[in-house]
């Protein structure tokens, strides 16, 4: 038992490290199109597998925890005023403007986009 014990406690540092490595990536790639399946390429997982891991680490999927990660950069750009909705659409990942207002909306908790400029 307890060789089992070793065993199930590595796996379990591996399984954080590999959710540790989806977050930086996605805190260091929020601006890009990234997939799952692009960093489970990257540490030769399936990215069916991965997603799993992320959501029993995370209580998120992949898709639900980056555009969380989108939204709070959105928000923190909003609140320096320097820029435009749609320019802070583009900088966070979104090519689909009326798409980020809508997911900012629901984000911020109903506030209109206008009020938010």
């Amino acid at each position: 038992a307890e060789l089992l014990d070793s065993r199930q406690w590595q796996d379990n540092v591996r399984h954080r490290q590999a959710v540790d490595f989806v977050k930086r990536r996605v805190q260091e790639r929020y601006a890009e199109s990234i997939t799952l399946g692009m960093i489970a390429d990257e540490l030769g997982l399936s990215k069916n597998y991965l997603g799993q891991l992320f959501r029993n680490g995370t209580g998120m999927t992949f898709n639900q925890y980056l555009t969380w990660v989108r939204m709070e950069k959105a928000k923190e750009m909003v609140l320096e005023g320097k820029y435009y909705m749609y320019e802070i659409a583009e900088k966070v990942g979104y090519t689909n403007i009326p798409y980020f207002s809508n997911q900012f909306r629901k984000h911020a908790g109903g506030k209109s986009i206008d009020s938010a400029k």
